[in-house]
Parts: structure tokens; sequence; C-alpha cells
């Protein structure tokens, strides 16, 4: 856990850092797998239009029991996968989902669209792009999209690994 949390700094006081893989024609983020290359989330915030249905991969739709309503299609890309985290660029549809025990802790950096979130029992919470927030593993609430919606994750490898992403 403590390579985790340190990770997870790692990569917030390097908002700014060099050294991210930019295609030189396409301005898409390259996969990433050495341990000496790091994220630049300006590079992604700056160039996340190029991540779209067309360049990321559809996933199944959501399971009926969680959709309350929208669209919901969604779309995923990994952008980094090293020894401890995994990196991905995630989109939706509009929509809401019923979440009811999220099954691993996720960074979470808001890229296009917003989202607010409703842990039972709270406020909800809205982030716009920009915005980073963590969600905790067994979130339960809702998490609603009311328009399109994209955004980088981060989660430890074992668990996204064993969820079978």
């Amino acid at each position: 856990m403590k390579k985790l949390v340190s990770a997870l700094l790692l990569i917030m006081c390097c908002l700014g850092c060099k050294g991210i893989k930019v295609g030189e024609k396409e301005g898409i983020v390259s996969s990433i797998d050495t341990k000496r290359d790091f994220m630049n989330f300006n590079t992604i915030q700056k160039n996340h239009s190029s991540y779209n249905e067309k360049t990321l991969t559809a996933l199944p739709s959501w399971p009926e029991k969680y959709k309350l309503h929208g669209d919901l299609r969604q779309w995923e890309k990994v952008v980094y996968k090293g020894e401890e985290l995994v990196g991905a660029i995630w989109m939706s549809k509009p929509g809401k989902l019923k979440v009811d025990g999220y099954p691993y802790d996720q960074f979470v950096l808001v890229l296009d669209g917003k989202v607010k979130l409703q842990p039972e029992g709270e406020n909800e919470k809205i982030y716009f792009p920009g915005d980073v927030f963590f969600v905790p593993k067994n979130y339960a609430g809702t998490w609603d999209m009311p328009t399109d919606y994209k955004e980088l994750i981060v989660v430890e490898r074992k668990a996204w690994d064993a969820f079978g992403e």
C-alpha cells in the first residue's frame, strides 16, 4: 500500500513532467511500459479530443440493474500499464448509474464533460474538466453524467487485473 500511495503522489506531482510518448503526427499518447517514463497529465488534457469513439475500444453495455437512465455506451483505452499502476482513458455517453460495491480504489482526472457523484447518505459532489478526485473501493451511490463524459483513471494493477479489465 505504501508503494501505491507513493506512486499516486508521484503522479500528482508530475502533472507538468516531461517524458510522455506522443505520436508525432497523431498527437495520441501511446502505451508506456517502462518504469522510467512519466505520464504528463497536461498533455493528456490538451490532447484528450484524440481519444474518441474511433480511437477507444467499445466496452460491453452496463447490466440493466445499474442503469437508471440514458445512453451510457462506454469506451476505454489503457495508456499506461506498469508494475503497480494502470492508467486508462474512459469515456461514456450521457446517463446515470446506480453503483453498489465499486471493485477498486480509483484516482480520477476529469477530461471532458461533468460528473455528479452522490454517495449513499451524503450530498452530491460535482466534478468538471481538470478536477481530480478519488472513488473508494466499495463506493455505493449514483454516478451521473449529464453530457458526454471522459476521464483518465489510475488504478492499482493487481485490482485491475483481478477485475478482468
